[in-house]
């Protein structure tokens, strides 16, 4: 038999919109756990998903069925290819070193954190794997309104540095973390009509900008 053995955390969710308070609390949340990243012992035989070249690849391809499905249409999909091919360049031109990459969250949104004082603190590291550190923070970023994402990096920056061209890497792990998303929803049904939706809005309000090398961080929601 296998089980969990779990310890309960004190707070609650919030179910308002996001203030730029705590977006800024959620930014040093991030950052504190990528630090943590950054000195943890990997014990020996951790075996946790890998956020990659192979993983995006999958992502795109569990897509793919959907198309016979009418749920995306075959000019939709060229879209969200071109743009993956993009992202993997960048990735390619990436460091590898525990700076930039180590053990990431992957799936912090509204419902994955919780209010507690003056902090937020994280809960369900189902989907945690080890990853690039921007990777993470585009997957939280998706789920803050353009208009409070800039005091996510303020927060962020009080225990974490970013590259200079951070916002153009971030750009292109959003993309992705979007794609990424739509991949573990798409086979559930209930799911389906919401992944058409998605995908007909980033393939004409995101990526052509994204592809363009035109920012959309601050002003696409």
């Amino acid at each position: 038999f296998y089980c969990s053995l779990l310890h309960w955390v004190e707070g609650e969710i919030l179910q308002s919109e996001r203030t730029l308070q705590q977006a800024h609390q959620l930014g040093v949340l991030m950052a504190q756990l990528h630090q943590h990243s950054q000195q943890w012992d990997t014990p020996k035989n951790f075996s946790r998903p890998t956020y990659d070249r192979n993983r995006f690849n999958a992502s795109l391809a569990k897509l793919y069925p959907a198309i016979s499905q009418e749920l995306i249409s075959t000019e939709n999909y060229a879209v969200l290819e071109s743009a993956v091919n993009q992202v993997l360049e960048m990735i390619a031109s990436l460091d590898h070193n525990q700076e930039v990459w180590g053990l990431i969250h992957a799936d912090l949104h509204d419902g994955n954190y919780l209010s507690h004082g003056d902090e937020l603190r994280p809960i369900d590291f189902a989907r945690c794997g080890f990853g690039y550190y921007l990777y993470d923070v585009a997957s939280t970023l998706q789920y803050l309104s353009p208009a409070i994402r800039s005091s996510f990096f303020k927060g962020y920056q009080t225990g974490q540095k970013l590259p200079e061209n951070y916002i153009q890497i971030v750009e292109g792990f959003f993309v992705m973390a979007i794609i990424d998303v739509l991949s573990f929803h798409v086979s559930n049904p209930q799911e389906q009509q919401g992944v058409s939706d998605t995908v007909k809005d980033i393939a004409k309000e995101h990526i052509p900008l994204y592809l363009s090398g035109e920012s959309f961080l601050f002003k696409k929601y």
